[in-house]
This record gives structure tokens, sequence and C-alpha cells, in this order.
């Protein structure tokens, strides 16, 4: 993904794409796992999934360390923490 099309997802809120929303998603909200990013974005999980694996191929989003959930409070497996990868680049704005 070209430098200009990561910045359009970043900042052009008419991107309603499914990337265009994880990658804000991620930027306004830091960590977060694939269910807390469908629950943010309102998208279907298997669009969340379908999108995260072509972010991850493209290099902007990796995973994390998984959330550090006392073993009391679940049982299942720990969530996966996707982040925007920082080696990814960086766009700051001002919005006046």
């Amino acid at each position: 993904m070209a430098h200009s099309e990561l910045k359009d997802l970043l900042v052009n809120p008419n991107t309603g794409s499914p990337a265009g929303r994880i990658v804000r998603a991620l930027s306004e909200g830091g960590g977060l796992s694939a269910a807390e990013l469908a629950r943010t974005t309102r998208l279907a999980k298997s669009t969340i999934s379908s999108a995260l694996g072509e972010l991850r191929r493209q290099g902007i989003v990796v995973e994390s360390a998984a959330l550090n959930l006392p073993r009391e409070a679940s049982v299942r497996r720990p969530a996966t923490v996707l982040t925007l990868n920082p080696q990814a680049g960086t766009y700051v704005g001002n919005l006046v």
C-alpha cells in the first residue's frame, strides 16, 4: 500500500471501506482485539477477518501481546491485540 493510500485511510472520514474503518479505529483506540474492532466499526466478524488479513499482508496491522486478563475472568484463550504497525509510517494532521 502506498503512503498516500495509508494517509487516506487515516484521515478521510468518507472512506467507508472496511480497511479504512479498521485503520481509523486502531488509530483512535490503540490496540484492540478483533471482537472489539467488530463492535467499534459495526462490521461483521467475517468482514473484519478478511480485511485484517489484507492489512496484515500489507504490513499495516500487526499483532501485539495478548491482553492480560485475570485467569478467573475468562476461561477462553486470551484475545490477540491488534495495532497499527509503527514501522508502516506516521501521519500527523491538524483539523482546523
